[in-house]
């Protein structure tokens, strides 16, 4: 019984001490909730993470994850209605949350400098507008652009945005590169984004080769003084079919002749994209290397996913990017005109 005592207060000990220095841990408490999974991820790649997805089990409204990490890291967390919040943890640090699951831009976050200042700017910012937030967030970075705190607030405002744009994107990463040369998760954001800025909307299409379907070259020249669609896609996604129906419909609307189109396979089997599709095809050339995500005219133009596009004018300024497609037929000749 004596060394049953002993064995359960080692164990007590054991839990109240902090993580070692190979662990960051992240305790919550959470009102208005009992039972939920809550999902913890890296968003960039980095050298001091194994970039894996760990899921949090919330009892009672309380969790405790440690997570092994070799540097500070920027985690999020996905809750169950798909809200993110960003934190910042360390080696050896313990970071605590607690607040309301129906507030959750309202958390408070601490354990260091950086979740501090982040919460201020979360409880700042809640009933601001789109608009005020983001000029909040840019005056934010720039005051505080030594901390991950402006690194965590820059990649979710700016750098994870829908449609990434040049200004004060550009602006802003350059501060940050200059504040934190050294930083890791700087280096990783800054090898993302740049290639997506450089196709941002307002710049020029940059110049590219691309192999087609039948093994012969695509040269952007060739596109020159005419609006061009360009298409990134894959058999394997749910959009495929409805990307092959609204690129002939969107043809039709445009008028033939009037508008060239671009379609860009990230399949690797050659054989199922053929498959797929069928004697129909596609309204365009089709490129494809069969490096998929690997592709270099994937880096060129800053694609993140798919279904991606570029839309350009006839004088090479790209004038939109990523335009869902089932608003092709009504979008896309209204931004022509």
């Amino acid at each position: 019984m004596r060394n049953l005592t002993l064995f359960s207060l080692f164990l007590l000990l054991l839990t109240a001490c902090g993580p070692d220095k190979h662990h960051g841990r992240i305790e919550g408490k959470l009102e208005g909730i009992n039972q939920a999974t809550i999902q913890a991820f890296v968003d960039d790649s980095l050298s001091g993470d194994k970039g894996h997805l760990d899921t949090i089990t919330v009892k009672r409204g309380k969790f405790s994850y440690d997570r092994e990490i070799s540097g500070p890291v920027i985690l999020t967390l996905l809750y169950p209605n798909f809200s993110m919040t960003n934190v910042v943890v360390s080696p050896g640090q313990t970071v605590k949350i607690k607040g309301d699951a129906s507030r959750l831009k309202e958390l408070e976050i601490d354990g260091n400098e950086d979740n501090l200042l982040l919460t201020e700017f979360r409880k700042h910012s809640a009933k601001l507008s789109e608009n005020e937030m983001k000029r909040e967030a840019a005056t934010f970075i720039r005051s505080h652009s030594k901390t991950l705190a402006a690194v965590s607030l820059f990649r979710e405002v700016f750098a994870n945005a829908e449609q990434i744009e040049q200004n004060p994107t550009a602006s802003l990463l350059a501060e940050l590169e200059k504040a934190q040369k050294d930083n890791p998760i700087v280096k990783s954001l800054s090898a993302r984004l740049k290639p997506i800025l450089k196709t941002a909307i307002g710049e020029k299409l940059p110049a590219f080769t691309a192999t087609a379907f039948d093994g012969t070259t695509i040269n952007s020249s060739s596109y020159a003084g005419k609006p061009l669609l360009i298409v990134f896609f894959a058999q394997w996604d749910g959009n495929f079919y409805l990307m092959k129906r609204y690129s002939r419909e969107l043809q039709r609307a445009v008028g033939a002749g009037n508008m060239n189109m671009l379609f860009v396979s990230l399949d690797a089997e050659k054989t199922l994209l053929q498959n797929s599709l069928g004697t129909e095809g596609l309204p365009g050339k089709l490129a494809y290397d069969g490096k998929a995500f690997q592709s270099p005219l994937v880096k060129t133009l800053g694609i993140r996913y798919v279904p991606g596009n570029l839309l350009i004018d006839g004088n090479g300024t790209i004038i939109a990017r990523d335009i869902p497609t089932d608003t092709w037929q009504n979008k896309i000749p209204s931004l022509l005109n």
